[in-house]
């Protein structure tokens, strides 16, 4: 019998941890419950991608920058892109017709590859739909597996995002949010389910005790991010990100005063611009705390960031994965967020009171919050318990629908809840 191949794809290899660890956790399910399918990854990095993930790679584009880097209107980028870029095209549709004719599945994993967030339509909007398009002139099956949607601002990324997911055998969402946005667009996604994160499947051990809410809070973790606005411009976004960080350092100062340890997390390599700005405003400010009181440790993987989580005892964060890992780890969480997926996420764990934006976020309300969330962490640490277990058997659910277009799922598997 041949050996099914799945291909999957997505912004994997750009140093975002929660696009990693989508990966990761379908690759560990596929791993551990279809042993003979061979794998490969459609990615934005593929040496990274070989490397960290011990898979096949093939490059999304051999050029994705190119016409985002040209300056111009969005008119002529897509001039240019027609008339300078025709012969690559040409050779890129013909490499990826090649690959995927070879390909029984494709599949994209989680992640919000369904938003504009600081792209243009001819970065990922237009990779996605030149993919989809061409796996439909292959005949191979493509499914998209608890994607994130929205927001979609641009009028043509619209148009590409929506007719990728229109060609789909397989399409499921991470939240209601995602499902209803898409649906606003013009999209018809009614009969579309909605699944956890695939995230909430991977299996992380951390060699950590079990989290302990009978002894009094110690270590806090601060999820921070390099945040200019929607458009991820730090030219047009700088005093956005400024406020951010100033407000961000009083409330950590704040912390510091009350003899708390902040440990600083954080879910891209970029981020590490917000790690130094909030330990130099600290400074700037004369803020007194013993050395060991900050903990600000290089976070390269995934597991780095679990072990990270394992060792707070609350955590305040803004990135979605990072919110994500905490409720994973069963840490009561404060958001602040950017986007609408993670105040439906922290509703959906039962701690919907605890969020706020990250552009208009105020420092006493989060003390507020935090204060809150103290006092009460033992009762939301048996709610995510619960909700991580129910999310993990709707996965495995999901995944036995997705795999069976390729006939690699195991007909037989049927997880029992735990």
């Amino acid at each position: 019998m041949r050996r099914p191949k799945i291909a999957f794809f997505g912004l994997f290899g750009v140093g975002n941890l929660g696009n990693e660890a989508s990966l990761q956790a379908v690759l560990q399910y596929v791993r551990q419950q279809m042993p003979a399918a061979e794998l490969s990854c459609i990615c934005a990095n593929p040496e990274f991608v070989s490397e960290h993930h011990q898979i096949a790679t093939f490059p999304i584009d051999v050029a994705p920058q190119a016409a985002a880097n040209y300056s111009g209107n969005m008119l002529s980028k897509i001039v240019r892109k027609l008339i300078l870029r025709i012969p690559l095209e040409i050779y890129l549709w013909f490499k990826a017709y090649n690959y995927l004719r070879h390909v029984d599945l494709m599949v994209i994993p989680g992640t919000g590859i369904l938003d504009d967030f600081g792209v243009g339509p001819l970065q990922m909007p237009y990779d996605l739909f030149k993919w989809a398009l061409v796996s439909r002139l292959t005949g191979t099956k493509l499914a998209f597996a608890s994607i994130g949607a929205g927001p979609i601002v641009h009028p043509l990324s619209r148009f590409f995002m929506k007719s990728a997911l229109g060609m789909s055998d397989f399409r499921s969402y991470r939240d209601q949010i995602s499902k209803d946005f898409m649906q606003s667009i013009g999209f018809h996604s009614t009969h579309d389910p909605v699944y956890p994160d695939v995230v909430f499947g991977l299996e992380v051990d951390t060699h950590a005790p079990a989290y302990n809410t009978e002894k009094p809070p110690k270590v806090i973790g601060i999820g921070v991010m390099e945040y200019y606005g929607w458009s991820n411009s730090a030219q047009q976004g700088e005093d956005i990100y400024q406020r951010y960080i100033d407000k961000l350092t009083t409330f950590v100062a704040w912390l510091l005063e009350k003899e708390y340890e902040v440990r600083v997390l954080i879910g891209q390599s970029h981020d590490q611009r917000a790690v130094d700005d909030l330990s130099a405003t600290l400074k700037q400010r004369q803020v007194v705390y013993r050395p060991e009181q900050l903990i600000a440790e290089q976070i390269e993987s995934i597991e780095a960031l679990f072990g990270q989580i394992a060792q707070t005892d609350v955590v305040v964060a803004t990135r979605f994965h990072n919110v994500l890992c905490a409720l994973m780890s069963n840490r009561p969480v404060v958001s602040i967020g950017y986007a609408k997926k993670n105040d439906v996420l922290m509703a959906e764990m039962g701690m919907g009171n605890f969020c706020q934006h990250i552009e208009d976020f105020d420092v006493d309300k989060l003390m507020d919050q935090f204060s809150e969330l103290v006092d009460e962490r033992q009762q939301f640490a048996r709610q995510m318990e619960q909700k991580n277990s129910a999310y993990q058997h709707a996965l495995a659910q999901q995944y036995a629908q997705i795999f069976d277009l390729a006939g690699t799922a195991k007909q037989s598997f049927t997880p029992e809840p735990a």
